[in-house]
This record gives C-alpha cells, sequence and structure tokens, in this order.
C-alpha cells in the first residue's frame, strides 16, 4: 500500500488474498462488482508512489476510464501529483508514474517498459495484445501483471488459465460476486431472475462457460399474436401473449434500434432496424429488417420503418461513418436518438438473454424473417452473422435492469 497517508476503501477477504500473493503473475477472474476495479487502482498507486512506472490497459477508451477516474480521486490525495487529463497520466514526485492505455491500437502500446500492469477485462482483449505488445514490456525490469475479468465463454483468457494452473511463477483466483460483503444478496438473486443462466454463471459466478449455441436456448423463444377484443361497445386492439395476457396497442411505446452496415457484398454484415413494442418490462417484436444496402438506401428503409410501424423514435449507433446517417436523418426531421457502444457484442447480448429466458421478449407467432432470426440467435456468437442479434440486444438495454452498468447509452 502507498507509503503516504492515502484514505482508501477497505479491501474485502477476497480482494486481500490477491494483493499479499507475491506471484510474479495473478489472474483473477471475478464476478460483476466484485472490486476489480479498486484493487487494480490501490495496486497501480502502490506502484507509483514507490516510484515504479504502471499501466492500467483496458479494451477500449470507454472501459478505460472505469480505471483513469479512481485513480484520479486517489492520487489528489497525494502532495506533489501531477495528473495529466490529456495523456491519461498522474506522475508522483518520486519519479512514479500509472498510465492509463486503450488496448485497441495495441501499436501504441509497444517499447514501454513497465514494472506493473493491469489487464482490466482481460478476456476482451486480444491475445495479441498481451503476447506481442504487453508481455515484453515487462521482460527488462522484470514486471508483474494482474489479469482482472470476468470470463467471457472458452476464449483464450481459459487458456491462460489452464496454462497458468501449471505454472510456478502464476496464481489464480475465481471469485463470485458474493465474495463481495458490500453486495447485497437480495441484489444478487434479483441478477439470478433477470439473467438467463448462462449469463449469470459468466456474469455473477465468474464461471468460464463454453459458447456455441449456448448462450440462447431455443426454448426460451415467446410468442404473441394480434388480437382485438370487444366489449360490446369499443375494440381494442392489441396483442395476446402465451401466458394470457393482453396488451393493448394503445399502452405501448414503439421504437426502434439499428444496427448499420453499407456493403452490398454477399459476405458483408447487414444493415438491420429492429421495431418493437414496448410495455412495462416486456417487448414485443414487431418487425425486422435484414438487408444489405448502400448508403443512400438506409434513410429511406428507415423511413417506411417508421411509417410501418408507427415509431416514436430510432436508435442510431453514431460511431465513425453511422454518425452522419443519424445526422441526415435528424436534418430531415427523423425522430432518431443516439445509441453509444461501450462494450463488445457479447456483453451487450447480456440483458437480451435475461429476457428471453424470462420470457420477456416475445416474437410474433409468424413472420417471414422469424427462422432466419431464431438461427441467428440460437448460433451467437459464433455463427456468421449477428447484426439481429445486436439490434435485439440495443432494443433490450433501453429497459435495462438496475444492477447493470457500462451498457449502451442512450441519449
Amino acid at each position: 500500500m502507498p507509503t503516504v497517508q492515502v484514505v482508501v476503501p477497505a479491501l474485502h477477504v477476497g480482494q486481500q488474498a490477491i494483493h499479499d500473493s507475491d506471484a510474479r503473475f495473478r489472474l483473477a477472474v471475478c464476478g460483476r462488482r466484485w472490486g476489480k476495479t479498486l484493487l487494480g487502482t490501490l495496486e497501480c498507486l502502490d506502484v507509483g508512489v514507490t516510484g515504479g512506472r504502471a499501466w492500467w490497459v483496458a479494451p477500449t477508451y470507454v472501459m478505460a476510464r472505469e480505471g483513469w477516474n479512481p485513480l484520479k480521486q486517489l492520487a489528489r490525495q497525494i502532495p506533489g501529483c501531477e495528473i495529466r487529463e490529456a495523456d491519461k497520466e498522474i506522475l508522483f514526485p518520486g519519479g512514479g508514474s500509472v498510465a492509463v492505455r486503450s488496448a485497441d491500437r495495441p501499436d501504441r502500446l509497444r517499447g514501454a517498459g513497465l514494472d506493473f500492469l493491469v489487464m482490466d477485462e482481460a478476456a476482451y482483449v486480444k491475445e495479441g495484445t498481451w503476447i506481442e505488445a504487453l508481455r515484453p514490456s515487462l521482460t527488462d525490469r522484470l514486471g508483474r501483471a494482474l489479469f482482472i475479468s470476468t470470463p467471457a465463454g472458452y476464449n483464450w483468457l481459459k487458456e491462460l488459465w489452464d496454462d497458468a494452473l501449471e505454472r510456478d511463477d502464476w496464481s489464480t483466483w475465481q471469485q463470485p460476486t458474493a465474495m463481495n460483503p458490500w453486495i447485497p444478496a437480495a441484489e444478487i438473486e434479483s441478477a439470478a431472475r433477470d439473467l438467463g443462466p448462462t449469463a449469470f454463471s459468466q456474469e455473477f459466478l465468474a464461471e468460464f462457460v463454453e459458447e456455441g449455441g449456448t448462450r440462447i436456448k431455443s426454448d426460451w423463444f415467446r410468442y404473441y399474436t394480434p388480437e382485438t377484443i370487444s366489449d360490446g361497445k369499443t375494440k381494442t386492439k392489441g396483442y395476446r401473449c402465451y401466458d394470457g395476457e393482453f396488451i393493448a396497442d394503445a399502452e405501448t411505446t414503439r421504437y426502434a434500434t439499428v444496427d448499420l452496415a453499407t456493403s452490398l457484398k454477399t459476405s458483408a454484415d447487414y444493415t438491420v432496424i429492429a421495431s418493437v413494442a414496448e410495455h412495462q418490462d416486456r417487448l414485443l417484436l414487431l418487425d425486422i429488417v435484414r438487408v444489405r444496402m448502400e448508403g443512400p438506401d438506409i434513410i429511406p428503409t428507415i423511413e417506411s420503418a417508421i411509417e410501418r410501424s408507427r415509431l416514436s423514435t430510432v436508435w442510431i449507433e453514431t460511431a465513425g461513418f453511422q454518425l452522419s446517417v443519424f445526422q441526415d436523418a435528424a436534418r430531415r426531421g427523423l425522430p432518431v436518438g443516439k445509441l453509444i457502444a461501450d462494450k463488445d457484442k457479447v456483453s451487450r447480448s447480456i440483458p437480451l438473454e435475461g429476457m428471453l429466458a424470462r420470457g420477456d421478449f416475445l416474437f410474433p407467432e409468424s413472420a417471414p424473417w422469424l427462422l432466419d432470426l431464431q438461427k441467428e440467435l440460437v448460433a451467437f456468437p459464433l455463427g456468421a452473422h449477428d447484426d439481429q442479434v445486436d439490434a435485439l440486444a440495443y432494443a433490450a438495454a433501453k429497459i435495462g435492469r438496475s444492477w447493470m452498468s457500462g451498457g449502451p447509452m442512450m441519449a
């Protein structure tokens, strides 16, 4: 811990065990809200205060801020620290430093000599980033590394875990969310109800779950049929759900989420517009548009979806070229909102998996696009395409759950 007086939150038993380990390489696979960020930031601070050079590396720039913000808050308590906001770097009076870096540009991670490295959400960093860029940075100083992550199926982190079990210079820990004494048991029980079993095992129990048709089950699919009921005087249009509930059309909020692509090549991704009706905690999928199209055709296609499904808002991701589509739609007066993606597609799919498992995301009993959609869902994340999954995941994220953090933002 830092030798200067810094007020920091107490570590719980699981965090303390990892902190006290003298293994050069430590791999902690933990559940959501276990306390990975606190542990990693305190250890980076230890190194910087004592004159060493530490890096906090996260999969994306947005995720890197999860480490940068608490690091700044702690560093402000240390006299003489220089906080460089633009560079995401903290310089300590003894010559040490802590920098926060993003792994989405691995070429920028080469060349540094490090005493300590934290790889945050390591399962979502590419294996080559560790092997080719970050592992060599620890060589000349015999630097140490701490991997902190929730699992992400049987990817490279699982292979690293299996290898670490056989090596003397590595130590491993697998700790569920329940190890954090400050997370109420009722909250974990609520998450178990909200999530599908696969997602809960991974995100809260910290278990490696084999992928390939196991994240979304076909027996989770539930359906509705359009229906008009009458009391003899008034006719009410709506939807009859599989469990008998009737949802009046007038009581729903209708919107669409859009996953954009602009190519006509047969190997390219599709543009997908998913139109839904929201009622309390349920979503009814009204329509799917899934086509390969060129840029000029996107806005007219969105306009048609608005008219056909009577949409109040169309949510469009605003990364890269998609921002220009959003701006063009707004200039034309279309009711559009911004989607800001700060997670990978598998993480984004978690609320969708939960809704499907609970029977709260319903499909029409018959639709020409239904079979293709369901094939894509059960193949996710190893299928040839995942555009429809992503569009539905955005729709599920709009409802959200209180325990989720860091999901797609909507503005």
